[in-house]
């Protein structure tokens, strides 16, 4: 109902600004596993797979103006008509280059699905309980997160709310849901290294993983690089280290595919990696 309530506020407030600025969306798919056990229950891996989007609004209109002219060798006086010259044929302006660093005011909102599935490694109980060692069915959860920001040229931040499900043991009929805030700190340019910190999601697959995070980045020549580690729920009941580290390269202004790679760390070391595309039409 948090989430909700946020996103009715962030809708409330598109109807009252106009959406100029900006805008990046994001598509995802992932999968992994991890190994961890429940409070008094057993030790499963949980084998999963997903797919998930966000999208950010910046408000402001902050269109890159056309470059100007190319200054002539005449300092732009008009060349007398010669009968037979040849025609002067115009250069094609130049095509603006992406803007990385929006500025202002944004809204934003994302979501994910995840199909988890467990296989029992060790029972808590000799000789297994069929209750307190049992483990969850198969099925398909689903997260969401909103927030709003406002980005400075050496300072950003984030902050909202993020639902999710999880089991919360593994004798469950249906999973729980859960709320916790989300935020993030972004220190230095967005043009460079730059650096933040932060609690709860920062894609697809922390939508169901969250925690406390650091993060060290680099943007140019087309290229994103952005390294994170921290504390996570890399189990359903179990949290643990989790480090991951995702790169992408701009095709255009539009198109941008990436892929990323992360491990985390509980009962045993597991791993994961996803596959994005970030459009900024």
């Amino acid at each position: 109902m948090l989430v909700l309530g946020l996103g009715g506020l962030m809708l409330s407030a598109v109807s009252r600004v106009a959406i100029a600025g900006p805008t990046q969306l994001e598509a995802e798919g992932y999968a992994g596993s991890s190994v961890g056990q429940w409070t008094c229950g057993p030790t499963a891996r949980a084998n999963y797979g997903g797919v998930g989007g966000h999208v950010r609004f910046y408000t402001e209109d902050q269109t890159t103006p056309p470059p100007p002219p190319e200054e002539q060798p005449n300092g732009g006086a008009l060349e007398p008509d010669v009968e037979g010259a040849p025609p002067v044929v115009q250069a094609e302006p130049a095509e603006p280059p992406l803007d990385v660093e929006p500025y202002g005011f944004s809204i934003a909102a994302g979501g994910a699905g995840e199909h988890r599935a467990f296989t029992r490694l060790a029972c808590s109980e000799t000789p297994c309980s069929a209750k307190n060692d049992a483990i969850p069915p198969s099925q398909l959860l689903g997260a969401g997160r909103a927030d709003l920001g406002y980005d400075w040229k050496y300072f950003g931040l984030r902050f909202g709310a993020l639902a999710f499900q999880r089991w919360e043991n593994g004798y469950d009929h249906s999973p729980t849901t859960h709320v916790l805030p989300d935020f993030e700190l972004r220190f230095a340019r967005r043009a460079g290294f730059h650096a933040g910190v932060g609690f709860g999601a920062y894609d697809a697959s922390t939508n169901f993983r969250p925690g406390g995070f650091h993060s060290l980045g680099y943007t140019g020549g087309g290229w994103d690089a952005e390294l994170r580690i921290g504390a996570h729920l890399v189990f359903d009941d179990e949290a643990g280290l989790r480090v991951a580290a995702s790169v992408r390269y701009a095709l255009g202004r539009v198109v941008a595919p990436g892929l990323g790679v992360a491990v985390s760390s509980a009962e045993q070391t597991s791993p994961e990696g996803r596959l994005f595309l970030v459009l900024t039409p």
